[in-house]
């Protein structure tokens, strides 16, 4: 049985809300994008009357048309991106700490990118991303928050995507047990 996906060659797109004018759940917005099955550029989101579309934060430099995916630090493929593992990459501020999806790589084959220097790591996509194509699993950081996992392990069914739900820096799949609380 695998244990673990090697996230190094994947894609990644985070739910960061650091930025948000209004704070809103990171489990809403997860929500919504398994619901869609799609992780929505701002055109189609407006389009869509997205209803927290105004609590996006303002960011001139993205085109309406574009999604923001990381790359690992570690990912050979794009090695001349990084001058070192640091810190101060899209991955590590953007995808991290917080819920986020990973895709294979070729998600990039067919289709126009940018790589964004302000922020090591980032890629800009254009267009929407399909979650029923080369969507291979969730990540969140593993330090034993069994309520978030079992919520995000509940909305996967609910919604019915058969990925495993990963540790966001090592790749290990996370498989909690139930646990009651006895008082």
């Amino acid at each position: 049985m695998v244990n673990k996906i090697n996230i190094e060659d994947k894609i990644f797109h985070g739910i960061s809300l650091e930025f948000y004018k209004e704070k809103v759940s990171d489990l809403v917005i997860f929500e919504q994008i398994l619901k869609t099955r799609k992780i929505k550029s701002r055109k189609d989101l407006l389009s869509d009357n997205y209803s927290y579309y105004n609590n996006l934060p303002d960011i001139y430099e993205q085109d309406t048309n574009e999604i923001c995916l990381a790359i690992h630090p570690r990912n050979k493929q794009f090695a001349y991106v990084y001058d070192n593992e640091t810190y101060s990459t899209a991955f590590y501020h953007y995808i991290r700490f917080n819920i986020f999806f990973i895709f294979l790589a070729n998600i990039l084959d067919s289709r126009k990118y940018s790589l964004q220097y302000g922020d090591a790591g980032e890629i800009r996509l254009n267009e929407s991303i399909n979650l029923d194509h080369q969507l291979v699993g969730i990540g969140m950081y593993d330090n034993n928050f069994n309520e978030k996992y079992w919520e995000v392990k509940n909305l996967l069914e609910k919604y019915n995507y058969s990925v495993p739900i990963v540790d966001s820096l090592s790749g290990k799949i996370i498989e909690k047990t139930y646990q009651l609380i006895k008082l």
